[in-house]
């Protein structure tokens, strides 16, 4: 990883000669300076901020190094490699005797460094810190507990002797730990609990290298498929199947590695007792023990009585519980019933049973308690009832749930023995101490073919056109099936239908042939159908009668006067509940009187959609009761006799 840190710890990597675990008492450890806990972080001062460390790389040269944090690598391979430093230098001047004490950490292993860095000049340059050595893929390296000291006059001699007191206490950096670039190592751990056929297994990505931050694509059983893009996932496998899990990381950088590891499934964690119970012997005691085998030891036991041996002893009656837990925090529960000891004969032999199919859930036995004699006929006959029982035997039955249709039920005999504490054959009241118990099971299928019975079919209905397709009268009658009821013996029924809309006839009139169905919990259905009609044979309400109009006649036939009476339908006006309605008349011309006058007699009509029809009749009048207009007077005519 690349990290820029302004510390002058960075001298360490400026040109030295490197020593590893080379303390001596002329070249002590100066990071023991001062008293504990801290020692030499509050023994120096340190104030400089002269030196830059660019990257801390491993580096398959010692000379111009180049970082390989662009590259992978596959975990486990060795390689030899060299710690190199890329450094910048911010100072104006030399610094001179500077020394690095450092803790190289690979893998958890530590190298103690004593480093004589010598004169370090400004500027920019590499430096090798450490090496040759063998390193392994996958190896993360740090350097931590990082003291630089130096001094600012001196020359290129290695500075020995030099003590706590040699070094100026400001001249000096003390920076945080390091983590030295690498190749991209992918690699994973895991860990896991095996539970019956599941195997829990928890992936812990160990990656390192490259360029942090990472992306993380897991392949739990080879698919092709991302499973998971978690750092750290858990995933739960069929343990009877074999699987390989791949993780595909990609850094920062866009660099992608991909490691895979065939799974091999931890074993469960397995118990076996041996349990040795009470005896007929007066003060006898039980003892239990454990030999436990798989996951991952060791084991850590608790019992409910709060011992935490594997094994007990000099116990009585009760139920003894142990939790073992592995070193894997994988649990498995074990528990054990000491029993009072019986040395009498708890007997019982359960019937075999034929199949048996039966239509209903209702059909199945109801009785809850049986004779020894009902229990011994049940099935074929075959079942026993010891004669020598060390209490009272009592017989109860139930029936399982009813899980849908076509599903099997069963129904348990539960043969119980009571402590009989007086004796008498008979449980009497406070006779509660369950001395043994067994169960029978009987297997019913249930198997329901049966359709639903219609008892009154459905009927139809006719209802007159309200204009706005009758939608409540409509809707009452498909919700109650249309009249139609059914019944089933098996379970309640459910109605459905198949109506989409009503048909489209003359105006909001139509009809829709509906088939209702009624449907048992089994799917076994009925049906019956009827029809919903709409009607309309109500006539258009003339809410206005034609008006008669007489006009003066204009010696033209009145025409524009007698089109727009005719037009406005004499006045009239008319509606329909169901539809719009149409007018027409039985206009054909003014009978003729004097001159150009004349009369109509007009009769309009309102139909609807559906071809109902209401009239109303009024008269269009021509008349003339206007005296002739003289234009020119007559005048006087004198002449002369012609004899």
């Amino acid at each position: 990883m690349k990290a820029k840190i302004t510390i002058s710890i960075f001298l360490i990597c400026l040109g030295f000669n490197f020593v590893h675990s080379q303390f001596t008492t002329t070249k002590p450890d100066l990071r023991l300076c001062g008293t504990a806990p801290n020692y030499y972080q509050d023994y120096y001062n340190c104030t400089s901020n002269n030196y830059t460390l660019d990257d801390v790389f491993l580096s398959l040269t010692d000379v111009n190094g180049v970082p390989l944090n662009n590259t992978t690598c596959t975990p486990g391979v060795s390689q030899t490699m060299y710690v190199m430093l890329n450094y910048t230098s911010n100072s104006n001047s030399n610094i001179y005797h500077a020394r690095m004490f450092a803790d190289l950490i690979i893998d958890g292993t530590t190298t103690q460094l004593n480093v004589n860095l010598g004169t370090v000049a400004p500027g920019s340059g590499q430096r090798l810190l450490y090496g040759p050595f063998t390193w392994v893929c996958g190896q993360e390296m740090i350097l931590d507990r990082i003291l630089i000291v130096w001094k600012t006059s001196g020359d290129g001699s290695e500075l020995i002797p030099y003590s706590c007191s040699t070094y100026n206490k400001s001249q000096c950096e003390f920076p945080t730990s390091v983590i030295i670039t690498a190749p991209l190592a992918v690699q994973f751990e895991y860990s896991g609990c095996t539970n019956g056929n599941i195997s829990t297994i928890n992936f812990d990505s160990t990656t390192n290298g490259g360029t942090p931050p990472y992306t993380y694509a897991w392949d739990f059983d080879s698919n092709g498929t991302i499973d998971s893009t978690q750092e750290n996932p858990t995933f739960n496998y069929n343990n009877t199947a074999s699987n390989t899990a791949t993780l595909t990381v990609t850094d920062s950088m866009g660099l992608t590695n991909t490691f895979s590891v065939p799974i091999v499934y931890p074993s469960g964690v397995i118990i076996n007792a041996n349990v040795q119970g009470l005896t007929c012997v007066a003060g006898s005691t039980a003892s239990i023990d454990l030999t436990i085998s798989g996951g991952t030891a060791p084991y850590s036991v608790v019992w409910n009585i709060g011992a935490t041996t594997q094994d007990l002893s000099n116990l009585g009656i009760g139920t003894y519980s142990a939790t073992i837990t592995d070193a894997l925090g994988c649990v498995k529960n074990y528990s054990t019933t000491i029993s009072p000891i019986v040395c009498c004969e708890f007997l019982v032999t359960c019937p075999t049973f034929s199949p048996i199919s039966l239509q209903c859930y209702d059909l199945l036995p109801q009785a809850t308690s049986l004779t020894e004699l009902e229990f011994e006929a049940l099935g074929n006959g075959d079942g026993i009832i010891g004669n020598n029982p060390c209490g009272v035997i009592q017989i109860t039955a139930s029936n399982s749930a009813y899980l849908g249709c076509n599903t099997q039920v069963t129904r348990t005999y539960t043969i119980t023995e009571y402590l009989d504490a007086n004796d008498n054959g008979i449980r009497d009241a406070g006779e509660n101490t369950i001395l043994n118990v067994i169960t029978c099971s009987q297997i019913f299928n249930i198997n329901d073919t049966t359709n639903p019975v219609i008892s009154v079919q459905a009927s139809n209905l006719e209802v007159q056109c309200d204009g706005a397709g009758n939608t409540a009268a409509l809707n009452a009658w498909l919700a109650s099936n249309g009249g139609a009821s059914a019944s089933d013996t098996c379970s309640s029924v459910t109605w459905s239908n198949n109506f989409t809309s009503v048909s489209d006839t003359c105006g909001a009139t139509g009809s829709a042939s509906v088939t209702f169905t009624a449907t048992d919990n089994c799917g076994n259905s009925s049906s019956t159908t009827a029809t919903f009609t709409i009607i309309d044979n109500t006539n258009p309400v003339i809410s206005v009668q034609a008006s008669n109009l007489e006009v003066q006649c204009d010696g033209a036939g009145n025409t524009a006067a007698l089109n727009a009476w005719l037009a406005s339908n004499g006045g009239a006006s008319a509606s329909d509940t169901c539809s719009s309605v149409t007018w027409s008349n039985n206009f054909t011309s003014v009978s003729d009187t004097c001159g150009a006058t004349g009369s109509a007699s007009v009769t309009f009509t309102a139909t609807d959609n559906c071809g109902n029809s209401s009239s109303t009749t009024a008269t269009f009048t021509i008349i003339d009761n206007t005296n002739p207009v003289i234009s020119v007077q007559a005048s006087n005519l004198e002449v002369q006799c012609d004899g």
